[in-house]
């Protein structure tokens, strides 16, 4: 009993399921199997009882029947389905208990708002230190040359003297005297014996500076012709060891004289000379190896006047022999 009454319930839950449409349909096709069944009964009636003329009456409650009935589509939003007859009375169902309302939780504390902490003061930035730089190794410092020691040759009278070893390039003699005649030095070269320079050709004492070019590494040797003490003193000075000055320069002395070295850019450079003089006045510029020179002036007597020198790429440090009997100056521009 109970499984009917479930199954009845599961089919009237199913019904009420279907579409409006679907149901009619469904009835319908109820009612037409209900009134196939009624014309087959009446039909074995008829012919068990020999009636071929059967009971209008019953036509008309077959045509009835055979009729289709009109099912109108209702459209029910809430699909509120007609109960179904069950041949048993269905039992209502008991009324599910109604679950006890929770109890409403009581609010909880709302947390004092903490305090907000007082702002601390930002520290001021501290100034980012640059990276130290490197110390640069420090360059080393070139040795200095140290001057030339100078040769020394000293006598009395003639004489013909030892060699001396001196080297090509530019050499400074330095010239004493202290008789009162004739005092002259001719320069030789000692394998070949020939005579290369008159040093020196003056009357009486006599204290002075010349430039000559050494021509090849060699040993010398000096003819003096003299009737006093004398000195020879050989030098030879690069502008690597020797203190140099830069153009424009002045420079100024008396009598016989070298003036080195004075550095000349290229291009042509003026030269201003004066004497006060009543002999020879004449001034000779080497370059520092004195592998080449030019005569700037040669005057007899006083003198004052200017002239251009003509100074080669690169430049060049000049070496000046002054050859005078007064007082001199050189202006160089």
């Amino acid at each position: 009993m109970d499984s009917s009454r479930g199954y009845s319930q599961r089919a009237s839950n199913w019904f009420r399921g279907l579409e409006s449409k679907d149901r009619n349909w469904i009835i319908g096709g109820a009612a037409f199997l209900l009134l196939v069944g009624c014309c087959s009964m009446l039909g074995v009636v008829a012919v068990i009882t020999g009636d071929d003329d059967p009971d209008p009456t019953s036509a008309a409650v077959v045509a009835a029947a055979t009729a289709t009935p009109d099912v109108t589509e209702q459209q029910d939003p809430t699909r509120t389905s007609e109960p179904v007859d069950d041949p048993e009375q269905t039992s209502t169902p008991e009324p599910t208990n109604t679950s006890e309302p929770t109890n409403t939780p009581e609010p909880t504390n709302t947390p004092e708002p903490t305090a907000t902490p007082e702002p601390t003061d930002t520290p001021e930035p501290t100034a980012t230190q640059a990276p130290p730089t490197p110390t640069p190794e420090p360059t080393a410092t070139p040795t200095p040359i140290p001057p030339p020691e100078p040769i020394v040759t000293s006598g009395t009278g003639d004489a013909l003297t030892e060699s001396v070893q001196l080297s090509a390039g530019l050499a400074i003699f330095t010239l004493n005297h202290d008789g009162g005649s004739n005092f002259a030095i001719w320069f030789h070269e000692e394998t070949t014996g020939e005579r290369l320079d008159l040093l020196v050709n003056e009357i009486g004492p006599f204290s002075g500076r010349i430039a000559i070019e050494i021509p090849v590494d060699s040993t010398y040797l000096y003819d003096v012709s003299a009737n006093g003490n004398w000195s020879i003193e050989a030098i030879q000075p690069t502008p690597l060891n020797w203190e140099a000055v830069e153009a424009p320069v002045e420079m100024s002395g008396t009598g016989r004289d070298v003036r080195l070295f004075v550095y000349l850019e290229s291009g042509l450079r003026r030269i201003e000379m004066t004497h006060d003089g009543s002999s020879n006045f004449a001034i000779w510029a080497y370059n520092s190896d004195a592998s080449s020179r030019d005569l700037i002036v040669n005057e007899i007597g006083p003198y004052s006047g200017s002239t251009g020198l003509q100074i080669g790429s690169g430049g060049v440090y000049a070496v000046f022999d002054i050859e005078a009997d007064g007082n001199w100056t050189i202006n160089i521009q």
